[in-house]
């Protein structure tokens, strides 16, 4: 299994390196969007007071990212298997389709950890972020809400073999993200808040905000209610991710459907 783990990282990044101009265009694209909110916010709502909280603010975006190539890599996983006519193949290997199609994910992302941090260090110079974080934190935050991400890229993905162009989908529920990473969960209304509270998304968020406002620092943070909850709730998100996905799986095969692209 290790040994499939490392052709599918050789993979991801030949082919990153393969293609750079889609490369170029994923980071100009994400620079822009973070550029475009982050200046328009200083320039048409100054009482806003992101002048003093650059981190929290990039912290945000950038778990926002951190899903988008979570949740694009599972999709893609499934569409690009089944357009190069290998979809059928990874049916019958013996680790099972599931297990290839969670390893997949999971090196693509690692792969993706290039792209990641280049586009923070490249935000970080033009917009004159000045991080103070707990680096022991962040790392921890990141890790605790991966299996949540990941879960959702299941979902994603198991959609993708039985509706197939789920694009439009993603597409929207990456604007539902991306205006929760901005506006938080505490400027929702009380209703709404009391059924969305445990929202591994929005755990993360708080836990975020704890880092970057608050100061808090790992050895507190760890033990810490929002982290535990939001530990507990991403464990939960994947296991819910991967049953949904099997089951979607044995439903594509039942149907008779895994190769109508």
């Amino acid at each position: 299994m290790l040994r499939l783990a490392w052709v599918y990282l050789k993979t991801n990044v030949k082919e990153m390196l393969r293609y750079p101009f889609e490369m170029v265009n994923m980071y100009i694209s994400l620079i822009l969007i973070f550029g475009g909110i982050f200046l328009g916010i200083k320039a048409f709502a100054p009482s806003v007071g992101l002048e003093t909280n650059k981190a929290g603010f990039f912290l945000g975006y950038m778990l926002w990212t951190f899903y988008l190539f979570t949740a694009n890599s599972a999709s893609w996983t499934i569409y690009s298997a089944a357009t190069m006519g290998y979809l059928e193949r990874e049916f019958s290997s013996p680790f099972g389709h599931t297990i290839i199609v969670v390893i997949k994910i999971i090196t693509d992302n690692l792969a993706s950890l290039i792209h990641y941090l280049l586009i923070a260090i490249l935000m970080i110079l033009i917009f004159g972020v000045d991080l103070k974080l707990d680096v022991i934190g962040t790392i921890g935050l990141v890790l605790a809400a991966y299996p949540f991400f990941l879960g959702v890229g299941l979902i994603f993905a198991g959609l993708a073999l039985n509706v197939k162009r789920i694009g439009s989908f993603i597409s929207l529920v990456q604007i539902i993200f991306m205006f929760l990473a901005f506006v938080g969960g505490g400027r929702l209304s009380p209703k709404v808040v009391s059924i969305v509270r445990y929202f591994p998304y929005l755990q993360a968020l708080r836990v975020a905000k704890a880092i970057t406002i608050r100061g808090v620092r790992w050895p507190e943070l760890f033990v810490s209610n929002d982290f535990m909850t939001l530990l507990l709730t991403s464990l939960i998100s994947f296991v819910i991710g991967w049953m949904f996905f099997r089951a979607m799986d044995r439903q594509a095969m039942r149907k008779g459907v895994v190769g109508h692209y």
